[in-house]
């Protein structure tokens, strides 16, 4: 399982990364590769052995935004659950009658 904390260590995403990963597209291509785009550029991200083609990924080493929507698509646990605090959940209002 994939831990998405708010963390100091370079390897988990912040919060900023996973937000601008929901408003990615991933498109699941073959042998577990995955197409990323909506941001600067496209890039692809081999969730098997979750690597990403970025420079956050290539050169510092951490956990992508375009690795993150992967997770997203892939429906990962700990994703959705790190994602908690940034989607905000509609509540049901009840109209009362004039």
């Amino acid at each position: 399982m994939t831990d998405l904390r708010d963390s100091e260590v370079p390897h988990q995403p912040d919060r900023g990364r996973r937000a601008r990963a929901v408003h990615l597209d991933a498109v699941r291509l073959e042998d577990g590769n995955w197409r990323v785009t909506g941001g600067s550029a496209p890039h692809t991200v081999n969730s098997v052995a979750t690597t990403c083609d970025c420079v956050d990924f290539q050169v510092r080493g951490c956990v992508c935004k375009h690795r993150v929507r992967v997770l997203i698509a892939e429906g990962d646990a700990a994703v959705w659950t790190a994602l908690r605090d940034l989607v905000s959940v509609p509540t049901r209002t009840r109209r009362t009658a004039p």
